[in-house]
């Protein structure tokens, strides 16, 4: 299965730089990555444990980190408000572990 032709839209994904001396990250340059993205409304256990209600999911072959800012499409990425930080990140490899796919719930 061809994957590329799979990913018809891109999110702006921002990581995590530096933190303030109160603890507020800053992020970086913004970048694009190629994806499908799918409504769905479940719970997930994030990356302290906890249940947490994912909103979407992002199936793509770029790596999202549990710490980078996700700004869907049609949202001002000029502003933190309008992103999201990846609850959970599942990962997918082909059989010969040279692909991988990654699902990121949001």
């Amino acid at each position: 299965m061809i994957i590329a032709g799979w990913l018809v839209s891109s999110v702006s994904v921002a990581p995590e730089t530096t933190r303030d001396t109160y603890g507020k990250p800053a992020y970086g340059t913004r970048r694009s990555v190629k994806c499908r993205i799918q409504p769905q409304a479940r719970y997930v256990t994030n990356a302290r444990g906890e249940d947490a209600r994912s909103s979407w999911r992002i199936y793509c072959e770029d790596p999202i980190g549990l710490s980078e800012r996700v700004w869907l499409p049609g949202t001002n990425t000029s502003v933190d408000e309008g992103s999201y930080l990846p609850l959970a990140i599942t990962i997918s490899n082909d059989r010969g572990n040279s692909r991988h796919l990654y699902a990121v719930d949001l």
